[in-house]
């Protein structure tokens, strides 16, 4: 458990959006929440960008999407991000028992995900040599299509 927090210090917190909510808002929304994956250089690299849920310890209830958990100090961040975006936000207390406390994660990058400069063994971003072969693969097939016609 973590210290100097009791099992009952967390927040649940349900959120919507506002209906009618441009895609190009919901995405960037979506994008500061939760993260997303970046790619440059036609693909060749990949880097995932944290959200906030990636800095903060949650618990994400996956049938219901606008459900977090988070602790009670992590909740002001998250409730502020969601106004920020026009979003209706519903917030409690809850009693947390001990399994549940233990949801608490945070996901760290592994190995090869290219993040923060960090690649996989020897310093390689294995991902990259992933991504320049199936571009070669890509790259073949249409050469291929176009001698057929």
């Amino acid at each position: 458990m973590c210290e100097g927090v009791s099992p009952q210090d967390a927040t649940i917190i349900v959120y919507k959006n506002r209906p009618g909510t441009p895609n190009r808002e919901l995405k960037r929304f979506c994008n500061r929440l939760y993260g997303y994956i970046d790619q440059s250089n036609k693909g060749a690299y990949t880097y995932h960008r944290k959200g906030l849920l990636g800095e903060i310890p949650h618990i994400h209830i996956d049938k219901v999407r606008s459900v977090i958990i988070t602790r009670t100090q992590d909740a002001p961040r998250v409730i502020e991000l969601l106004e920020e975006f026009g979003a209706y936000v519903y917030s409690r207390g809850v009693i947390l028992n001990q399994a549940d406390w233990d949801r608490f994660t945070l996901k760290e990058p592994g190995p090869g995900s290219g993040q923060n400069g960090q690649n996989g063994q020897n310093g390689q971003n294995t991902h990259h040599r992933d991504q320049k072969a199936l571009h070669r693969k890509r790259q073949d097939a249409k050469t291929k299509t176009q001698k057929d016609q």
